[in-house]
């Protein structure tokens, strides 16, 4: 992914000034190429987190992670599962937490989007 980021930001015109005035590549690469790819890997850092602690739940859940003396969502769950009829808050307050956790990163990742999105670091090739 920032591999293409950085691809598509070197044809531009800052970057193609900055070569015509004799500036070596690693200095456009680390000057003007770089801080315009960062925002894109930080979103889909942001965007994996979600999925992550999603996985980790299932696993637990099923009972191939963690295994049941340590605390997860997903074990909290399991154990849950089994009295739910009698103690329903027990299950329904570990899906809400994970829900809740899942939403609120995803939104955090969403909102870093719109403000790296916003202040692309465009230059014009002035050192």
């Amino acid at each position: 992914l920032v591999r293409g980021e950085i691809m598509r930001w070197k044809e531009q015109e800052f970057c193609v000034a900055a070569r015509l005035s004799g500036t070596g590549k690693f200095r456009i690469l680390w000057k003007h190429l770089m801080p315009n790819a960062a925002g894109t890997a930080a979103v889909n850092v942001m965007f994996l987190v979600p999925k992550a602690i999603f996985a980790e739940t299932f696993l637990s859940f099923v009972g191939v992670g963690i295994a049941a003396p340590a605390v997860s969502l997903g074990t909290m769950i399991q154990e849950a599962k089994s009295q739910m009829q009698v103690y329903p808050y027990q299950m329904i307050c570990p899906m809400a937490a994970l829900c809740s956790l899942i939403f609120a990163v995803s939104l955090l990742g969403s909102g870093i989007g719109e403000k790296l999105e916003g202040r692309k670091h465009v230059s014009a090739g002035s050192e």
